[in-house]
């Protein structure tokens, strides 16, 4: 599946799988948050799974509004299994920063971090298409997430909606795997460009 849809259909059967995770109730989020203890104790998966479940019904809705509209707007021509793929990576390399660079970090859930990774590599991805604006909103992209490391950045401005602190770090990690992903596809554009006759 290539061409312009394809990210919207992705994005649109994700965006079901994180509803259905959250229908599924709190069983659910015990089996596949985040949860340092568990995963010290052999439960790996949920490196992956923890950005896969929310805390609130709001929470998953922010997530699934931001990431439909990333796919409509952006990524036009990206395959299916790129768009999966950059998710993919992104929930491994989310839970895995958590893991090793964040030890303070006990709990986490969320499909925050992954978006920032879809978003990242959607923007690198359209580039070629209009490099002035998309390099614009990029930069604008990695400021707001520098800013979230800063002292003047409040972590708990969502805490109403979602119940618990945003956490900069899961961004901060999405967007790094996003930015990779999205270079590797620009290589191998660029690449199969070249080869043309």
């Amino acid at each position: 599946m290539g061409g312009y849809r394809s990210g919207v259909v992705v994005c649109f059967l994700v965006s079901i799988v994180l509803i259905v995770l959250y229908i599924g109730g709190s069983g659910v989020f015990q089996d596949f948050d985040f949860d340092r203890q568990k995963i010290a104790y052999g439960q790996w998966w949920r490196l992956f799974s923890g950005s896969w479940v929310h805390f609130t019904v709001w929470h998953v809705l922010m997530n699934v509004a931001v990431l439909m509209v990333i796919s409509a707007v952006l990524g036009e021509g990206v395959s299916a299994g790129w768009w999966l793929g950059v998710m993919v990576l992104a929930s491994w390399g989310i839970g895995a920063g958590l893991w090793w660079r964040e030890p303070g970090c006990a709990v986490y859930a969320g499909f925050s971090g992954v978006v920032q990774a879809v978003l990242v590599f959607a923007l690198i991805s359209s580039m070629r298409r209009d490099f002035f604006w998309t390099s614009i909103i990029l930069a604008g992209v990695v400021l707001r997430i520098a800013y979230e490391h800063t002292p003047f950045y409040n972590p708990d401005y969502l805490r109403s909606w979602i119940h618990v602190a945003v956490e900069p770090a899961a961004h901060a990690f999405g967007a790094l795997a996003g930015g990779v992903m999205g270079l590797i596809y620009e290589l191998q554009v660029r690449r199969r460009l070249l080869t043309l006759p």
